[in-house]
C-alpha cells in the first residue's frame, strides 16, 4: 500500500521556438497577402494585435510602410506580392525578413462582416452572453507563407496555417470570448498561428505530476497536485519542498518540485533535483519526465538563442555521439572451443559472472 499511487496530467506553458530561423534583431517586412484583398487587410490588423510578447521589440514593416518606401512607384499594395518588387521594398525600409502569404482555402464570408472596432471590453457581458455554438457556421482558412531572406532573397522556410471554426475556438478561448463573430474569431487565430513561423512564442504542453496516496506527507503533495492545476506553480513548489525537506524520502514530492523548477525556467536545477526522486517509493513516477525536461530544456535555449549550457544536455545530439565503425566478419573456425559446447563457462569467468550473464534472446 505504501506504493500506491497515480498520475494526473496538469497544463503547463513552455516556450517553443520559431519554426524558421530568422537570427537575432529580425526585423519583418509584410507583404500583402495574395487573395482576397478584404480578407487581407483584416488579417494585417489582426497580425499586428496578436503580436507575441517575445517579439514586441520586433519591428514589424506593413504593406502600407513598404508602399511609401518602395524605390518603384506603385499604384497600389498589390503590386508588391510581386518577389523582386517586394523585396527591394523590404530592402529599402531596412527589413531582414520578408513574409509572403498566400490564401489557399478560403470558406469565409467576409461581405456581411464588419471589421472589428477597438472599445472597451465588458468582461462580465462576455462571460454570461455566450454565443451558441451549435448555430455558428464552421469556416474555415488556410494560408501559405513563405519566409524570404531579403539579402540573399532566397527562401529560408515556409509555413501552413490551416484552422476551422471549431479548432480556433478550442486552441484559442480567449479569442473566443473577444471575437465579435466567428469570422474575426478565425482571422484572429490565424494571425496567431502566423508568428509561430517566426518568433518564439509560449504554448500550453502537459506535464504528469506524481499523486501518491497512503505515504507520509502525501496529503501536502496532493495540495500542490491542485494548486499547479489551478495554475499557481509558486504556491504548488511550496508545498513540494515543504514535503521534501521534510519527508526526502518521498519521491513523488522530489519529482514534481523537478517539475516546479522548470516551470519558472530553472531546468538545470529541475534535471539535478529529478535525481532525488528515487528508491522504493518511486514505483509510481512517470518515467519519461528527464526527457520533457531535457526537450523544452533545449527549446527554451533555442528561443532565446542562448548557448548549449556548461553541464550539456540529458540526451546528447546524434552528431555528438562517436562514429559507428563496422565490426569484421566472424570465422567460425577462428572461434574458442568452448563456445560450441552448450552453456560451457568460458576459461577465466568465475561462476557467479558466469551465472549471473544477461541472457540474450
Amino acid at each position: 500500500m505504501a506504493q500506491t499511487g497515480c498520475r494526473r496530467r496538469i497544463p503547463i506553458h513552455v516556450w517553443q521556438p520559431a519554426q524558421v530561423e530568422t537570427g537575432p534583431h529580425t526585423k519583418i517586412a509584410l507583404a500583402p497577402v495574395a487573395g482576397d484583398s478584404e480578407l487581407a487587410r483584416r488579417f494585417e490588423d489582426a497580425l499586428m494585435a496578436q503580436r507575441p510578447s517575445a517579439s514586441a521589440d520586433v519591428a514589424l514593416f506593413t504593406s502600407e510602410q513598404l508602399l511609401a518606401r518602395s524605390p518603384v512607384r506603385l499604384a497600389s499594395t498589390s503590386a508588391l506580392n510581386n518577389d523582386s518588387i517586394a523585396i527591394e521594398a523590404a530592402k529599402a525600409v531596412g527589413a531582414t525578413v520578408l513574409l509572403q502569404g498566400e490564401v489557399v482555402t478560403s470558406d469565409m464570408d467576409l461581405s456581411g462582416t464588419e471589421r472589428p472596432q477597438p472599445s472597451k471590453v465588458d468582461y462580465n457581458n462576455l462571460f454570461f452572453a455566450k454565443r451558441n455554438q451549435g448555430d455558428s457556421k464552421q469556416e474555415k482558412l488556410l494560408i501559405s507563407w513563405r519566409v524570404v531572406d531579403v539579402d540573399s532573397s532566397k527562401t529560408i522556410g515556409t509555413h501552413v496555417t490551416s484552422l476551422r471554426t471549431e479548432e480556433a475556438r478550442q486552441q484559442y478561448p480567449d479569442l473566443d470570448a473577444l471575437s465579435q463573430d466567428d469570422t474575426d474569431l478565425l482571422i484572429s487565430a490565424s494571425a496567431r498561428e502566423t508568428w509561430k513561423a517566426v518568433s518564439p512564442i509560449v504554448v500550453q504542453d502537459e506535464v504528469k505530476l506524481a499523486v501518491p496516496y497512503f505515504q507520509l506527507g502525501s496529503w501536502s503533495v496532493r495540495r500542490g497536485v491542485r494548486a499547479a492545476k489551478r495554475g499557481d506553480w509558486q504556491a504548488a513548489e511550496k508545498h513540494w519542498q515543504r514535503t521534501a525537506d521534510i519527508f526526502w524520502f518521498n519521491a513523488a514530492a522530489q519529482h514534481n518540485l523537478a517539475i516546479a523548477m522548470a516551470a519558472r525556467e530553472d531546468f538545470s536545477n529541475a534535471k539535478l533535483q529529478l535525481q532525488k526522486a528515487t528508491g522504493p517509493l518511486a514505483f509510481r513516477l512517470p518515467h519519461e519526465s528527464l526527457f520533457w525536461l531535457d526537450s523544452h530544456h533545449r527549446a527554451y535555449y533555442q528561443a532565446h538563442g542562448l548557448p548549449k549550457p556548461s553541464e550539456g544536455w540529458a540526451f546528447p545530439d546524434p552528431e555528438d555521439s562517436p562514429p559507428l565503425t563496422p565490426a569484421p566478419p566472424i570465422e567460425l573456425d577462428a572461434l574458442p572451443w568452448w563456445t560450441a559446447i552448450p552453456f560451457a563457462k568460458p576459461p577465466g569467468w568465475t561462476w557467479v559472472d558466469w551465472l549471473t550473464q544477461p541472457w540474450v534472446y
